[in-house]
């Protein structure tokens, strides 16, 4: 459960960074 939480932070946080790069 708590590897899926991290999963689920580490994905959130690629998408902002993506979306700060455009």
């Amino acid at each position: 459960m708590f590897n899926c939480t991290v999963s689920f932070y580490q994905i959130f946080y690629h998408s902002l960074t993506i979306n700060h790069e455009l």
